[in-house]
């Protein structure tokens, strides 16, 4: 017992069950909850610039020239080929700017569950974009051998920026797993009688 309190023993132990290894295990789940959502900002944060860049490059000229002489494609094409990016890309911006505004004020409140609940119902509207994928690179395809403004235009964005148009469109179909693992990862890291378990529990369903 002398041993134990010397080295610092006695009745602060930190073994398995006791009080103070439940508070450690407590900070450092708060400490990895923090992590992840810092990981989150920061990877939604390269994806809506990703979608910036495919709305710059590639989907804005074709908008620009809709329902005038200049048009490179017709107002049908354009709508199969980006189904409904351009409301995705708005609803983006906002989640990003909500998810910066929880970081900022984690210490207060440390969750997500009711960021997703108010700013993340858009993510519904991946339903219609993964329905329609298919016939958007179809489009893509006919356009590319049937318009030759539609071909120049991708073609030289392709190489002047090192990317594929089509793989571009593809990327988009795998955001909603991303949101699934931080979700799960949190509800991992919460305890069970916590406010915020359910609500969690409810969006992993």
């Amino acid at each position: 017992m002398m041993l134990n309190i010397a080295f610092g023993g006695g009745g602060d132990t930190t073994t398995e069950g006791s009080e103070k290894f439940r508070q450690l295990q407590n900070i450092e789940k708060s400490k990895k909850k923090f992590e992840a959502a810092q990981k989150l900002v920061a990877d939604e944060e390269d994806y809506v610039n990703q979608l910036n860049f495919i709305d710059t490059v590639f989907i804005s000229p074709l908008r620009r020239g809709l329902d005038t002489n200049n048009a490179i494609v017709t107002r049908n094409d354009y709508l199969d080929i980006c189904v409904n990016l351009i409301d995705l890309i708005k609803c983006h911006r906002e989640f990003l700017q909500a998810l910066k505004e929880r970081l900022a004020d984690w210490e207060a409140h440390p969750t997500l569950s009711d960021v997703f609940n108010d700013k993340g119902k858009f993510l519904k509207l991946y339903n219609i974009y993964v329905k329609e994928h298919d016939k958007s690179l179809a489009t893509v395809d006919q356009c590319l051998e049937r318009n030759p403004l539609f071909a120049i235009m991708v073609r030289e964005n392709e190489l002047k920026e090192k990317v594929e148009f089509k793989a571009l469109l593809a990327t988009h179909l795998r955001r909603i797993s991303a949101y699934l693992l931080v979700l799960q990862q949190f509800k991992f890291l919460t305890r069970p009688k916590h406010d915020d378990y359910d609500e969690l529990s409810r969006l992993v369903a």
